[in-house]
């Protein structure tokens, strides 16, 4: 069943629905259809609102160095694309490849360049996974550093800021991309978490990686994970209604000059600077991942605020 089929399916489906999600049960708009048409548990979670096409990561983009994922809210494939290239003057080498999943991807977040991403999604029978996806970085190609002190620092311990650079994978010298690098080998995945609540919608992970945070529009809370704690733990660290956010369709970790480490929601995907109207933004002074404020501004407050001046922002997938 392809995205489209999907979407109309589901708009027939789901009424309105203020909370933004509906409950695992038939629809009257649904009963009697052919087997091959039924809408799954997990097809009746996904909220239809938030169905959306050719949505961009960016890993990393530089004058050097280029990674970028596309996917669509809802859909079953995950597409990356990367350059690379000795000089800003000469011509990319360009490398490409695609993965499908079994899942309806409800987001996706990066870091290291790339090289290691974490994917949210609903399962066919209303459970919500989260993945994570690393990939080698080519032998003698550009990878992205971004290292923590030895033996890295936990939760409620304050870390030096991120500082990430971009280095030859090999440590030796960069070589060109040859024909045999051209596709892309597939990811090593892991399942980190999974729960019954959900969908998580907005995911955004740490530079260092310390740890991952995704807003559940089921309780409407952000959730922090440990990504060095096994078991996996979420942590509620924010419930978003008591700020007026019941989404979090964008997520960013950024850092703010003079202010640290930030985490920025919108209820809009898209993050050009002038498309939210809203925005909540919670503060880690001193990277210790802990948020310990958090602030809602609606869009003639933000425009108002020194934060609207985004050569100020350090935005880690840029370099």
């Amino acid at each position: 069943m392809n995205n489209m089929t999907i979407a109309s399916l589901l708009c027939a489906a789901l009424a309105a629905s203020a909370v933004g999600y509906v409950a695992a049960q038939p629809s009257p708009a649904t009963q009697g259809t052919p087997p091959e048409t039924e809408l799954t548990p997990g097809d009746l979670k996904f909220p239809t609102e938030l169905f959306q096409s050719g949505l961009v990561n960016r890993g990393v983009v530089s004058d050097v160095f280029t990674q970028t994922f596309t996917y669509t809210v809802g859909g079953k494939l995950v597409r990356r694309h990367k350059r690379e290239r000795a000089l800003p003057t000469d011509s990319w080498g360009r490398m490409s490849g695609s993965e499908s999943v079994s899942y309806l991807v409800t987001g996706l977040t990066s870091r290291l360049g790339g090289d290691e991403i974490y994917v949210a999604g609903i399962r066919d029978n209303g459970d919500c996974v989260i993945e994570r996806w690393t990939y080698a970085s080519r032998k003698n190609g550009w990878r992205v550093d971004c290292a923590l002190p030895q033996g890295g620092v936990p939760i409620g311990t304050p870390a030096p800021a991120a500082t990430q650079s971009i280095v030859v994978a090999s440590g030796g010298d960069w070589e060109a991309v040859t024909a045999e690098d051209e596709k892309l080998p597939a990811a090593t995945r892991r399942e980190i978490h999974s729960s019954s609540g959900g969908p998580f919608y907005g995911i955004a992970v740490d530079p260092q990686g310390r740890y991952l945070l995704y807003f559940d529009l089921s309780d409407e809370k952000l959730y922090r994970i440990d990504l060095k704690q096994r078991p996996v733990v979420p942590v509620a660290i924010m419930t978003g209604s008591t700020h007026g956010f019941k989404t979090a369709g964008n997520m960013q970790l950024m850092d703010f000059t003079g202010e640290g480490r930030k985490c920025l929601l919108r209820p809009v995907l898209s993050d050009a600077a002038d498309s939210p109207e809203e925005y909540l933004l919670g503060t880690d002074a001193n990277n210790d991942a802990v948020f310990e404020s958090w602030a809602h501004h609606s869009s003639a407050q933000w425009d108002a605020s020194q934060y609207s001046d985004w050569d100020e922002w350090e935005q880690f997938w840029s370099l």
